[in-house]
């Protein structure tokens, strides 16, 4: 499901609202998986004093699931802390930024990622974990690429993980589809309501061009995912199939409880106490076959919308590709839908007031989409 502020009540509350949620074979390591959910949608890259952030009374979780039955068989949560080291001014930062610890990095985030399993065991895999600053400008942030790959962290045995501001991924003319879904390749031939607009064609607007959204992107052998720790490489067997979303959520007043309360739809707002899930977003995919060796096939991984959180998985017909349903979306492949994740988008001069006119190079290797 791909969401940019289209249900009303959860665009009040852009902290907690998903938009996209990526699961492919890692470019870098066949022999792991990224999963990656965005939040925090159509973010100006010009947008001080106040830069974008994770809310830290939200929990966000991406959920896998690999029976079948629609309930998380493993879940990756993320908490985080925000810092302030001078409380006597606003300013996101007060010089440049040139390292994750700087002193003149005002405001700064950190984070603790645990693994939970569907029988109760919990892993904190990571804490204190550094979140890059927002990309403001070239004085600000002179050297962003340094610190984007420096916020990638590795939790061991073969995890990495990633929690920041990237550049949207998701191709959509915003503009065209919500002004009466006036398409722009065929607009002349689109009811004009007798205002007789347009008489030839037009290319579509890529609305998400310059924008942003934070990301919460995680690496992890394939095996940490699927049922019995499968890794083989028959992609018919059942084993070679999960369903990944992901929620956010906030605690309940009154609630005691630690854990998240587990809807039976992620779908679905919880009702029950502990936390109560704001909004989700999920894909179902299967794996591609690989050969035994460290050389990846060619991705052949389809995937399915899932209509009930509940029904057995269908049978995957179509490509996880770019120019998937709007409704859904995942991608194996190593290309632009991947790349583009680990992108931010940056004003083109400190004092600029409109969004980015250029955006930085991809996070170089061991970021999991180089």
């Amino acid at each position: 499901m791909s969401s940019h502020r289209e249900a009303p009540e959860i665009s009040k509350d852009p902290v907690a609202d998903s938009t996209d949620v990526y699961a492919f074979v890692s470019p870098d390591d066949c022999t792991t998986v990224t999963l990656i959910a965005n939040y925090i949608p159509l973010q100006g890259a010009a947008g001080g004093p106040n830069f974008y952030e994770f809310g830290d009374d939200v929990r966000y979780e991406i959920h896998v699931d690999n029976t079948g039955d629609g309930r998380p068989d493993v879940s990756y949560q993320f908490d985080f802390t925000t810092h302030v080291r001078d409380a006597d001014t606003f300013l996101y930062n007060t010089g440049p930024i040139d390292s994750l610890d700087s002193r003149n990095w005002n405001r700064f985030q950190t984070y603790t990622v645990t693994r939970v399993e569907a029988g109760g065991r919990s892993t904190v895999l990571g804490r204190d974990l550094a979140s890059p600053p927002c990309n403001i400008g070239p004085l600000s942030t002179p050297h962003y690429d340094r610190l984007a790959a420096e916020a990638v962290h590795s939790l061991g045995r073969h995890r990495k993980v990633f929690a920041g501001q990237r550049a949207e991924g998701f191709y959509v003319d915003l503009g065209a589809i919500f002004d009466l879904a006036n398409l722009r390749p065929f607009q002349q031939l689109h009811e004009q309501y007798g205002l007789h607009l347009f008489d030839k064609p037009a290319p579509g607007v890529n609305t998400t061009r310059e924008l942003n959204v934070h990301s919460l992107a995680v690496q992890v052998p394939i095996a940490e995912l699927t049922r019995g720790g499968w890794n083989g490489s028959n992609v018919d067997d059942p084993r070679a199939t999960i369903g990944v979303w992901t929620t956010a959520s906030r605690r309940q007043p009154g609630s005691s409880s630690p854990e998240p309360a587990r809807s039976t739809s992620p779908d679905r707002m919880s009702r029950s106490p502990g936390w109560a899930t704001r909004c989700s977003t999920r894909s179902w995919c299967r794996w591609p076959a690989r050969t035994s060796g460290t050389r990846c096939r060619r991705p052949t991984t389809s995937c399915s919308p899932s209509t009930s959180p509940t029904r057995s998985w269908p049978s995957c017909s179509r490509p996880c590709t770019r120019a998937s349903s709007t409704t859904w979306r995942s991608s194996t492949r190593p290309g632009p839908a991947a790349r583009t994740c680990w992108r931010s988008c940056s004003p083109a001069s400190p004092r600029g007031s409109s969004p980015a006119s250029r955006t930085t190079p991809a996070a170089p290797r061991p970021t999991c989409c180089a």
